[in-house]
């Protein structure tokens, strides 16, 4: 496949890193008009993909990157990265003759900072609470809701950001970004208890919200509270 590439007569550089076996496995190649190489820079033993292109698109010299991967875990997983890479990077999530599909994720993130159901939340956390969002709901580590998907706790979300991952106050404490168990728990508590009032709004008619259940329910501490 490496000796394929020659055909390029061009400056360009070609890497080929992953479905290595045995004494190679880890190893990157990189392949110019000059001949084949292994690249030490981008040798890895990290066994997920999905945040080892993250790595790989960090250590390029380049100030564009493009990364082709049709799964969405991989800009999920990559959000909190983009910025300090401090690159342009483009996910390329189709390439088929007459239908390609790209998502610029500098572009996601800016709209994300400038959506109106998120401004109660910090800047510079929203990448690290969105990547949470996603790992927590569902993905390669963590088990899927059975009844709800993606747009069921992305549309919660945003309909209650600031009770759900502001912590801005002290019975709402804490955040799905936050690394202290215990915060991080009851933000997330929160999202879980949202979305199963929004499933099932007909068992809750006094309330008009899950904010006002919340608020109108007490416990002896705000563990016990969430």
């Amino acid at each position: 496949f490496l000796s394929a590439f020659h055909f390029c007569s061009s400056n360009r550089t070609f890497l080929l890193l992953g479905h290595f076996q045995t004494m190679t496995r880890g190893m990157c190649y990189l392949s110019t008009i000059h001949g084949i190489s292994p690249h030490p820079d981008c040798r890895s033993n990290h066994e997920e993909s999905d945040s080892r292109v993250w790595l790989h698109a960090a250590s390029s010299r380049y100030g564009n990157v493009m990364i082709y991967s049709p799964d969405t875990d991989t800009y999920h997983v990559g959000l909190p990265l983009v910025r300090q890479t401090g690159k342009r990077i483009v996910i390329l999530q189709k390439a088929e003759p007459g239908n390609w599909q790209c998502l610029d994720v500098n572009e996601l993130l800016s709209c994300f900072d400038w959506d109106p159901d998120l401004s109660s939340l910090s800047r510079n956390l929203l990448p690290h609470i969105l990547q949470s969002l996603f790992i927590s709901t569902g993905c390669d580590y963590v088990s899927f809701f059975v009844g709800l998907g993606k747009v069921s706790f992305m549309k919660t979300f945003f309909q209650f950001s600031e009770f759900i991952s502001s912590g801005n106050s002290a019975e709402t404490r804490g955040s799905l970004s936050c690394a202290e168990k215990d915060s991080g728990f009851m933000a997330f508590v929160r999202l879980v208890g949202c979305v199963y009032f929004q499933k099932h709004r007909s068992a809750f008619l006094k309330y008009s919200s899950p904010v006002q259940l919340f608020r109108e329910t007490k416990g002896e501490t705000i563990s016990k509270h969430h």
